[in-house]
């Protein structure tokens, strides 16, 4: 589910269009003060390059080998298998939280709330 994730912020264009201006913001809160007039001279070749190493990462990961449709049928079939796994128990090992539980509420949250596409999310 990662690196579905990873894929629809980094290597789909409409999902990097989305992603963009968060980077952009978190770029202005995060540098300090004398580098924020640089900004927007620097975040357009600077968000380039990081995204070209993005999708390079998602390529030799094997993700990014296949298409968009392709990518949202391994993240439905992720979404499925964990469902199945979990099926009427209250945590994924049973009736007890664990650790792989509170990991677990990451991934659902990354796909429910961010401004990216939909279709994993549905």
């Amino acid at each position: 589910m990662y690196w579905v994730t990873f894929y629809l912020r980094w290597s789909n264009d409409a999902g990097f269009e989305r992603y963009r201006p968060l980077l952009i913001d978190y770029g202005k809160r995060s540098v300090p003060a004398w580098q924020r007039p640089l900004l927007p001279l620097l975040a357009p070749v600077l968000l380039q390059l990081v995204r070209h190493k993005m999708k390079q990462q998602v390529r030799q990961q094997g993700t990014g080998r296949h298409s968009y449709d392709e990518v949202i049928a391994i993240g439905l079939k992720g979404w499925q298998a964990v469902a199945t796994l979990l099926g009427q128990q209250p945590y994924l090992l049973g009736d007890t939280i664990s650790s792989i539980d509170a990991s677990g509420c990451a991934f659902p949250h990354t796909l429910a709330k961010p401004p990216f596409p939909r279709a994993v999310q549905d």
